[in-house]
């Protein structure tokens, strides 16, 4: 495959995820909040009418305005930045809770920081790469001696 070709696929790959997006998230706002209009007449006591009116009405005011401020914000400081910012401000997520994950998660909550985790199995599965008699950790890394602490750490929380 020459580079040209190569780029043309990265170029439609790129195109269909934006595509996939964007149809998620309009999928998400015109379906998906119809699913709580009856919990909003229930509760507050408005009319259908008013939901719905509301529901229109962000889309029309609200959604230009924080689109054009929004596209103003990335293009100042940056998608990457705003990206690290969110995170900041947000929390942190630890995806897979093995026992690199679980540690990295109990050691982030230590210090106070706002984490969650997230696995796709269920608690005390057989899939881990850690499970078992096999459990290992080595004192010794050969790609890096800067490793050497961190291994020593894990080894002293391993206990």
């Amino acid at each position: 495959m020459s580079t040209s070709e190569r780029s043309g696929a990265a170029q439609v790959q790129v195109a269909m995820t934006a595509f996939l997006a964007l149809f998620s998230v309009v999928g998400l706002a015109l379906y998906g909040l119809p699913l709580y209009y009856d919990f909003m007449v229930r509760e507050f006591g408005w009319s259908r009418t008013q939901v719905t009116s509301g529901n229109a009405l962000s889309k029309l005011v609200i959604g230009p305005l924080f689109g054009f401020i929004a596209g103003w914000v990335v293009d100042r400081f940056g998608p990457r930045r705003l990206m690290m910012a969110g995170i900041l401000m947000a929390g942190g997520a630890v995806v897979g809770l093995g026992g690199m994950g679980s540690a990295t998660l109990a050691e982030a909550a230590k210090r106070g920081a706002k984490v969650i985790g997230l696995e796709q199995f269920t608690r005390g599965h057989e899939f881990g790469s850690s499970t078992g008699r096999s459990r290992m950790i080595r004192k010794a890394y050969f790609e890096d001696p800067a490793y050497v602490p961190l291994l020593l750490r894990a080894y002293e929380k391993w206990r």
